[in-house]
């Protein structure tokens, strides 16, 4: 069994790297090309100037020993949030690969950094699941351009489901793809789902902008562009979910880690 502090030893690379094997047979399953691993932090409130200094400290740890995997931080308040983007499932052995690379070669450097990351948190979540990049709506005039130097605002929509009832969204989700294309939308919205984690079946739906003011404006706009035919898509989900969390996020280059090339 692992302890808190070897659990704490994955924070960046991936929490969820111990258990490849399952992870690996769920994308198999589901014939994913692209997927992610997700870590929620939750931080001592007293503690996160330490936290995001201990953090910073980290990723030059990790650009020191040629880490070559990217790790996206996003924040809200005293939670954290980091994604690590895969382009497929063998990168999930690769990725386990580098991580014991680093622990070996870090030491007690790593142990000193691992020891005031644990004194700083109180709790980790752990979560993986795919990119549905094929519903994904990217236009190509007006969307925000992502900037991974830049600081901007993310909404992510989380939808938790009853038993059964991943295939019937998954169709209303497709529905709210295409008529986001049909009406041309400017706001760029993504979607996903979680394979192994808290709440499942569940999905995502996330949209970007740069500030939360700029975010707030573009909703509207969708709002508008859509009328009744959002109203009745989502008439149509209300039967398949459970319940919705809202998650308002700042990406946070300063926090990010991305290996030089």
């Amino acid at each position: 069994m692992r302890t808190r502090s070897q659990v704490l030893l994955v924070l960046l690379l991936a929490a969820l790297c111990f258990q490849v094997g399952g992870f690996a047979n769920a994308a198999e399953e589901e014939e994913l090309s692209k997927f992610e691993l997700y870590l929620e932090v939750d931080v001592k409130f007293d503690k996160i100037g330490e936290y995001v200094e201990t953090v910073k400290e980290f990723n030059a740890f990790l650009a020191k020993y040629k880490f070559p995997y990217e790790c996206q931080a996003y924040r809200e308040m005293d939670k954290f949030t980091y994604c690590i983007p895969l382009d497929s499932c063998a990168d999930l052995d690769k990725l386990h690969v580098e991580y014991m690379k680093v622990l070996k070669k870090g030491g007690d450097e790593l142990k000193s950094i691992n020891e005031r990351l644990t004194s700083c948190l109180d709790s980790i979540n752990k979560s993986f699941g795919p990119r549905l990049t094929d519903l994904w709506h990217l236009p190509e005039n007006g969307g925000y351009e992502w900037d991974s130097d830049k600081s901007c605002y993310c909404e992510v929509w989380e939808f938790h489901l009853y038993p059964g009832a991943r295939n019937g969204f998954m169709a209303i989700l497709k529905e709210y793809s295409d008529l986001l294309k049909e009406k041309k939308v400017t706001q760029s919205v993504t979607f996903g789902a979680t394979s192994i984690g808290q709440n499942l079946p569940s999905f995502w739906v996330a949209s970007i902008a740069a500030t939360k003011a700029d975010h707030a404006k573009d909703s509207e706009q969708v709002k508008e562009m859509l009328g009744q035919a959002r109203f009745d898509i989502m008439k149509k989900s209300n039967k398949f979910i459970k319940d919705i969390k809202v998650n308002r996020f700042n990406y946070d280059a300063s926090l990010s880690y991305y290996p030089k090339k």
